[in-house]
């Protein structure tokens, strides 16, 4: 294959597209995509792919998950790796990434996820993130599920893997604080009847009463959350730590509690 240096300088945006599919079946999701579905809905941090630009293409938005927390889900941030970035290596171009997006948007953490590319050639994305963090004062995650290690199950293990490595118990409720609430969301009215039942209590329970409860797997496909939610207020359960469908990063940094 003849390239000349102009193919190699030009922007993923900008290059011919081409009818090829980069999997060993065509349909068959990956680990990168399996861990993107987890962790993208914690709206106040950012996601960097480290890879080509159709790795962010492809796991934007797939599903739809709604949050009331911030935006920053329904973005898409990536290195854009090209051909000359795996013969010279792009570490560099890493961690300048990191430091303009969080110029641009100043989220509260940063993931950072490596692809097949980026993963084949050995770049050391582990180093990378801790020298950002160092940096900028903030936590930047890696988040090594690249395509190839396995299928998108593998993915959301990994995925759960990292916030348990690097998330939960990293932070705490201050003393008299509460838990984040469906302060903000109208709950149904009459109260939802299941299989014939009325739910809902009388009344709220006063804090400190309550159960609290960690929501595990629990995307807010649109918005299927909120309809739930106002149902354990009433029955006195409060919802400590979503993960991570309408979450914020702080929030499930004391899901250990």
């Amino acid at each position: 294959m003849i390239m000349n240096m102009d193919k190699l300088l030009q922007s993923g945006c900008e290059r011919e597209k081409k009818d090829k599919v980069c999997r060993s079946r065509g349909g068959e999701s990956c680990a990168f995509d399996g861990a993107m579905i987890v962790l993208q809905p914690i709206a106040d941090a950012a996601h960097i792919v480290h890879g080509p630009i159709a790795c962010c293409g492809n796991s934007w938005e797939g599903r739809g998950t709604l949050s009331l927390k911030g935006d920053l889900h329904r973005m898409g941030f990536t290195t854009d790796m090209s051909e000359k970035d795996i013969i010279y290596g792009s570490e560099n171009k890493l961690y300048d990434a990191i430091l303009r997006t969080y110029e641009s948007v100043k989220p509260k953490a940063i993931f950072v996820h490596a692809t097949c590319v980026s993963g084949l050639i050995g770049e050391d994305i582990e180093a990378i993130c801790k020298k950002a963090e160092t940096y900028l004062g903030i936590r930047v995650i890696p988040v090594n599920a690249p395509g190839f290690v396995g299928p998108k199950n593998l993915g959301n293990r990994i995925a759960g893997e990292v916030l348990l490595d690097y998330v939960i118990g990293s932070g705490d409720l201050s003393e008299g604080d509460s838990p984040d609430s469906t302060a903000s969301i109208t709950p149904p009215s009459p109260p939802l009847n299941l299989r014939g039942g009325w739910v809902g209590l009388s009344g709220t329970v006063p804090y400190g009463e309550e159960r609290l409860i960690n929501l595990i797997g629990e995307y807010n496909i649109a918005g299927d959350l909120w309809l739930v939610e106002p149902v354990f207020k009433k029955a006195g359960i409060r919802v400590l730590s979503r993960m991570t469908g309408d979450s914020t990063f702080e929030e499930i940094t004391y899901a250990h509690r």
